[in-house]
């Protein structure tokens, strides 16, 4: 997520996003965002991406989206 400044690398992202379908995309989208946020605390960036994933990835799959 740090390079996605770079014009060409955040090319490369979006056309990686594009190939999925919107609540897919979006919910990515938020998960990418989140990594853009993290700090230097390891356990505190485990955390805050787990929950994360939890939130955005395993619940809805595991409940059908």
């Amino acid at each position: 997520m740090p390079l996605s400044n770079d014009p060409d690398v955040g090319i490369l992202i979006s056309s990686f996003l594009d190939r999925f379908p919107d609540s897919i995309k979006h919910r990515l989208k938020v998960i990418l965002k989140a990594l853009d946020r993290l700090g230097e605390n390891t356990e505190a960036n485990i955390y805050e991406i787990a929950d994360i994933s939890l939130k955005e990835i395993i619940i809805p799959v595991l409940s059908g989206l």
